[in-house]
């Protein structure tokens, strides 16, 4: 009775370590969050809609795993008030992991757009900033990450997908036509996170000054950690029989 306890307590002990490392083992856990226009709650906005005089904006995500230990990621496009947008959105861009490939994510629904007018790839990888396609670009900053165009026929309000990358704290922008043309991006946009991969917490500074961030796909947990548990409950087993 008394190995079987111990082996219990260690069994529990993993799914713990393994939780707080933020490898799956349900599909239960959703992160969420959203930062709207006026600046004072994390979005910079303007044109001739999203302006905060005007309707403002509001982006809300939700995080959560796969029963295959892969990831979730929703970002859903409301006014400031949680309305409709009446001007849509007509591509966002979402700051990633500078080492991560374009395998990395995947099954892309709802709202984006799969390919362009010539039947190409219309999913973007690289390093974005300031350019006509990019109105109220934050200035002198720039973006490494995907740029995800929303589907014309489509609401252009939700763009979600996979991605076997956990989520960080990141940067964020958007934009649709009009004129002026319509832009929102998160008001901390290029400064450092110091608790990057706190994805449960709120992203601060260095100094532990709350930051305007939202969660992207980042990194996934080293085999080499997990295959150091695995031989460690392995021995303990052997050694409680």
């Amino acid at each position: 009775m008394r190995n079987k306890q111990i082996t219990i307590k260690y069994v529990s002990c993993v799914v713990l370590t393994l939780l707080l490392m933020g490898v799956s083992v349900s599909n239960a856990t959703l992160y969420t969050g959203s930062l709207s226009s006026p600046a004072g709650s994390g979005l910079e906005s303007g044109g001739i809609s999203w302006d905060t005089s005007v309707t403002g904006f509001r982006v809300t995500w939700e995080v959560s795993e796969n029963v295959d230990s892969t990831w979730h990621y929703k970002y859903t496009f409301q006014d400031e008030s949680g309305g409709t947008l009446s001007m849509l959105v007509s591509h966002m861009i979402i700051s990633l992991s500078d080492n991560i490939d374009e395998d990395d994510l995947f099954n892309y629904g709802s709202d984006i757009q799969l390919v362009d007018e010539d039947g190409e790839n219309a999913i973007e990888f690289g390093t974005f900033g300031v350019h006509p396609s990019n109105p109220g670009f934050p200035l002198n900053e720039t973006i490494t990450g995907v740029k995800l165009n929303m589907d014309e026929e489509g609401a252009q309000l939700v763009a979600e997908f996979d991605s076997n990358r956990m989520p960080m704290w990141g940067d964020f922008y958007a934009k649709d036509g009009g004129d002026p043309k319509n832009y929102a991006y998160n008001t901390s946009f290029g400064i450092e996170v110091a608790n990057l991969h706190d994805y449960a917490g709120t992203p601060e500074d260095a100094y532990g000054n709350i930051l305007h961030k939202i969660l992207v796909p980042n990194t996934i947990p080293e085999p080499a950690t997990l295959a150091i548990l695995a031989l460690g409950g392995l021995t303990l087993l052997r050694r409680t029989r």
